[in-house]
């Protein structure tokens, strides 16, 4: 039951995301717009929870257990990660990109890798720094938000 709820739920918020990432422009394939990755990664979570709430759907017999070894119950982690989207969607342009993106990384990290900090932070580092040295290499404007932090 808690994949049939965080799939719809997911299936929710990646609809959201694929229209708002539309008013950032999705550009042209020669020049991607700022809208484009959001958009991709929109339908890529929308096929992914669409094909996960079909599989449990058809699925016979239900024997999950109650719980969870992390304490956060059946609907803790999928609620957590589905806040941290929300919440960037919603933070991107005012903070900007790299201050946004970390510590939504370090939260989906810690969420699925508890108890490995060190690791957890520096693949939130290098994941960021990457992708926004992609993003700058497509020649993508990405939000630098009231820190003014890229370039």
């Amino acid at each position: 039951m808690a994949e049939r709820i965080s799939s719809f739920v997911l299936i929710l918020v990646s609809v959201y995301v694929f229209w708002s990432s539309l008013k950032y422009g999705i550009g042209a394939p020669v020049e991607p717009g700022p809208g484009l990755m959001p958009m991709l990664a929109s339908l890529l979570v929308f096929s992914l929870s669409s094909g996960l709430l079909i599989k449990e759907m058809v699925k016979a017999g239900n024997h999950r257990g109650k719980g969870d070894a992390s304490g956060l119950g059946r609907y803790g982690k999928p609620a957590i990660l589905v806040a941290g989207i929300v919440a960037y969607s919603w933070l991107l342009e005012l903070l900007g990109f790299i201050t946004v993106t970390f510590p939504l990384l370090v939260l989906m990290f810690s969420i699925t890798e508890p108890g490995k900090w060190r690791r957890n932070l520096l693949i939130s580092v290098a994941i960021t720094l990457v992708s926004f040295a992609f993003f700058r290499f497509l020649q993508v404007t990405l939000p630098i938000g009231i820190f003014h932090i890229g370039w």
